[in-house]
């Protein structure tokens, strides 16, 4: 069955500085559904910015279960090649029951997590599936991504009113985490 998205890219968050010695990374970010190239959109350009808010929206008409939603950002570079600052994925299966509210770590596409001594930065995402927005929490199998860093965020890192959506083992884990702190 074939279904209707609302993509909303958000913004990003601690994206690294690709413009070391002229200023910040230009920041533009790209959508598109594996396998189906007209579905391909983007951002504009941020200019100068390590945490740019785009608020872009992009409609896919043709999503399917099986496909997989990739979101890649990039620094623009005139004169020559433009730099990747990472990259990021979620799988249909994932969003179509009931569409996605969240921040995803970027990665390098090469399987390694974000985060620790290579972080690529996050990407803040609001995904509506035939009209119907998104959960505030997933209870659905995550994105490794979002798996990954569910418990080394914060929610006073997130602004209202987005929320992480984390699965109820990783909230088990992190009030257990809060118990043995006090």
């Amino acid at each position: 069955r074939r279904h209707r998205l609302r993509v909303t890219i958000v913004r990003a968050i601690g994206l690294r500085d690709a413009d070391t010695f002229v200023g910040k990374s230009d920041a533009y970010c790209v959508c598109e559904v594996l396998g189906k190239p007209h579905t391909k959109s983007n951002t504009a350009q941020v200019n100068n910015c390590l945490d740019p808010v785009w608020n872009y929206c992009a409609e896919i008409s043709d999503f399917e279960e099986e496909d997989v939603l990739k979101f890649t950002v990039w620094d623009c570079d005139i004169g020559k090649q433009d730099d990747f600052l990472g990259r990021a994925t979620l799988m249909g299966k994932n969003i179509i029951s009931s569409g996605f509210t969240g921040i995803l770590s970027l990665d390098s596409g090469a399987g390694e997590p974000a985060g620790g001594a290579c972080d690529l930065g996050k990407l803040e995402l609001k995904i509506e599936v035939d009209g119907v927005g998104p959960t505030l929490v997933q209870s659905s199998e995550l994105p490794q991504a979002v798996e990954r860093d569910a418990e080394a965020l914060r929610v006073d890192e997130v602004e209202a009113p987005v929320a992480v959506a984390v699965s109820t083992r990783q909230m088990t884990v992190a009030k257990r985490q809060r118990r043995r702190s006090k």
